[in-house]
């Protein structure tokens, strides 16, 4: 930031403006990936590096988790065929099932950093493009985002998915509405999962794509809005209670369960049939204070 002073200002005054400038400059936890070093496969040395290192508002490096017998997960950072819209490094990642259904996600842990908190409203923003061809893309596979206080495949407060299925005239009830189009969670008191809480954003997902995720969230409310972009247009989050409201609700409205982790897990994760393998790309990911108040 450039700061002007006219010539009979004050030095008082214009140490005042020097220091605004630097208060005004909001933290931000990165994850881009572009502190990594060439030809490291694992690379510890930094906090923006893969696997990466703590600090700088990670409590721990990038960690694969799997559920199933030989599932597997891995990631390499690339350069070449950057995803579109953000242009620099990025992780591709691959899952992979093993003789039976599987469930790999790869998960970091944040903590509080600055004016970033896991308390506090908060606006988190990635890149994602699936890398794999939509074969064996059946009801039992799906890609999800979300947010927890605990690991666990799915989170307790937002939460994105795209399911898998047999398209339009699915003779699954109520599956094809759900098949191959991104959609948002929103939860219900009383309630901890439900089909019924998934709203359709009516943008698919389609291979070789660049999506931008951006996602705000509200824990003094239990709620949280989202919008995605394609490059081409962007779908918001819409409450199924409201169509004029963009917020929804937390996956889990039990209180005590959002408070047991000073933490936050996000987590990116894919379920599996048995034998399948799903490769996807992702970069760009930071986690700052939301850019204004929210309403």
């Amino acid at each position: 930031m450039k700061v002007r002073f006219i010539h009979h200002l004050s030095l008082l005054g214009g140490v005042a403006l020097v220091l605004a400038g630097h208060m005004s400059a909001r933290a931000e936890i990165v994850g881009d990936f572009e502190a990594h070093r060439p030809g490291v496969t694992d690379d510890r040395s930094s906090t923006n590096a893969f696997l990466g290192s703590r600090g700088k508002g990670w409590l721990h490096n990038w960690i694969f988790g799997h559920e199933g017998a030989e599932a597997d997960g891995s990631g390499v950072v690339k350069e070449e065929n950057p995803l579109e819209g953000h242009g620099g490094k990025y992780v591709q990642v691959t899952t992979t099932a093993g003789p039976e259904k599987a469930s790999v996600t790869l998960y970091r842990c944040y903590e509080e950093y600055d004016d970033v908190s896991p308390e506090l409203p908060r606006t988190i923003r990635f890149f994602f493009r699936l890398d794999s061809e939509l074969v064996n893309f059946d009801p039992d596979n799906s890609i999800n985002f979300s947010e927890d206080r605990k690991l666990r495949p799915v989170g307790g407060a937002w939460w994105i998915s795209a399911m898998g299925g047999h398209g339009v005239g699915d003779p699954i009830p109520g599956r094809n509405q759900e098949a191959l189009i991104w959609s948002f969670y929103s939860g219900r008191d009383g309630v901890n999962f439900s089909g019924d809480g998934f709203v359709r954003t009516g943008m698919a997902l389609e291979p070789g794509v660049s999506y931008q995720f951006e996602v705000t969230v509200d824990p003094t409310r239990k709620r949280w809005r989202a919008t995605i972009s394609n490059g081409k247009e962007t779908v918001a989050s819409v409450s199924p209670e409201n169509p004029a409201d963009p917020w929804l609700n937390f996956r889990d409205q039990a209180p005590a369960r959002l408070l047991e982790n000073p933490a936050g897990y996000l987590l990116f994760s894919t379920a599996l049939v048995p034998g399948n393998t799903l490769k996807y790309s992702f970069t760009g990911l930071t986690i700052s204070p939301p850019p204004e108040e929210l309403p």
